[in-house]
C-alpha cells in the first residue's frame, strides 16, 4: 500500500503527528495505512493543532463525525470498524486487538536482541497459521494486517528469525 503524508485539501479525517509526517511516519503508520487502503480522504496536521485533553501524545485522528481518538490501537480499531477493515466475529475482534497490541509492544523490543524479536514473530506466525488465509485474522484484510505490516517488516529487517508464513508475508 502506498500513501502520502501530505494528504489533500478538504479531507474527511485529520491525522495529527510530528512534523506532519514530513520527516518520518513513526507511529502514524497504522492510521495512514488504513486510510490509504480505504481510499479515504485525510490530511495530516501538526500535534500543536490537535484537540486538547484527548491523549497525552500523538498520533491522534479526528473522524468525520467530529470526535478524536488517541492511542494507536484504538485508532486502528476505530478506523477499521468505520472503513470496512473490521473482523467479522467476536473472536476475530479479540484477536485483532491482541495482534495490534503485540505489534505496539514489539516496537519497544527493537534493539533488545534477536531472541525477543523471534518470540514476538511467533505471535504473528501463530495468527497466520490459525487463519490459514494469508491474513492475520479471518479470511479478509483487517485493520490488524494494515496496522502491523510496516512495523513487522521493519523489525524483521533488524533481526530475529521469522517463521515461514510471516517471512512470506513481509
Amino acid at each position: 500500500t502506498k500513501f502520502s503524508c501530505e494528504g489533500e485539501r478538504e479531507m474527511s479525517y485529520t491525522v495529527f503527528y510530528h512534523t506532519r509526517c514530513t520527516a518520518f511516519i513513526g507511529r502514524a503508520h497504522a492510521p495512514l495505512m488504513i486510510l490509504s487502503e480505504a481510499g479515504a480522504k485525510y490530511e495530516v496536521k501538526d500535534p500543536s493543532e490537535a484537540p486538547k485533553g484527548i491523549g497525552f501524545t500523538v498520533p491522534m485522528v479526528t473522524f468525520p463525525a467530529g470526535y478524536t481518538v488517541a492511542q494507536q490501537g484504538a485508532i486502528a480499531a476505530s478506523l477499521g470498524k468505520e472503513l470496512g477493515f473490521y473482523p467479522k466475529t467476536a473472536e476475530g475482534e479479540a484477536l485483532a486487538l491482541n495482534i495490534v497490541e503485540n505489534m505496539m509492544d514489539m516496537v519497544g523490543e527493537l534493539g533488545k536482541g534477536d531472541d525477543r524479536l523471534t518470540k514476538w514473530y511467533g505471535t504473528f506466525e501463530a495468527a497466520l497459521a490459525k487463519s490459514g488465509s494469508g491474513f492475520l485474522v479471518g479470511d479478509t484484510l483487517t485493520y490488524a494486517d494494515l496496522a502491523s505490516y510496516k512495523i513487522v517488516k521493519l523489525a524483521t529487517e533488524k533481526g530475529g528469525t521469522a517463521g515461514p508464513l510471516l517471512s512470506k508475508r513481509v
